[in-house]
């Protein structure tokens, strides 16, 4: 079950990195649309800097959500005192002396193992519902702003 777990976020954090390369490409395209000559460098009508300002906002909540799908969950300062009596977690583990934590493994590992695994649920639907969004906000800023570069194009 753990490896189950664990295996989920690892699927859902390369989705996310994957993402996180299109939609840096996208970003890309766009910015070199936006120079001299481009096809979002002057924009005539309110509506189409109006929908060029969605479309880049769409990206970039987009961009914002792959990240914290990838972004690491580590603290820097001390430990919470439930995270000191954890011991499966590689930033609980580096607190424990080695003789404490065999006797520990020896005496309870179900109840540590439960929240464990309670905690990897949370975090692995957060970031599966975090790269969901990112998906539809990048296809719905795709589709704005491909739409406008077509109407520029095919309209001049």
């Amino acid at each position: 079950m753990y490896h189950a777990h664990a295996e989920w976020i690892a699927r859902v954090d390369t989705k996310a990195s994957i993402l996180l390369a299109l939609q840096g490409v996208g970003l890309g395209v766009v910015l070199t649309l936006s120079g001299k000559d481009g096809v979002f460098a002057s924009l005539p009508h309110w509506w189409d800097v109006l929908a060029f300002v969605a479309g880049v906002l769409l990206l970039l909540v987009a961009i914002a959500l792959a990240v914290l799908v990838i972004a690491p969950r580590v603290t820097a300062g001390r430990p919470s005192r439930r995270a000191l009596h954890d011991y499966i977690y590689f930033g609980h583990t580096r607190w424990w002396k080695p003789e404490d934590l065999s006797e520990a493994l020896r005496d309870s590992a179900v109840p540590v193992l439960s929240r464990q695994l309670i905690i990897l649920g949370r975090i692995a639907w957060k970031k599966h519902l975090y790269a969901m969004f990112s998906t539809w906000l990048f296809l719905a800023a795709a589709v704005v702003l491909v739409g406008l570069a077509a109407v520029r194009v095919l309209g001049e």
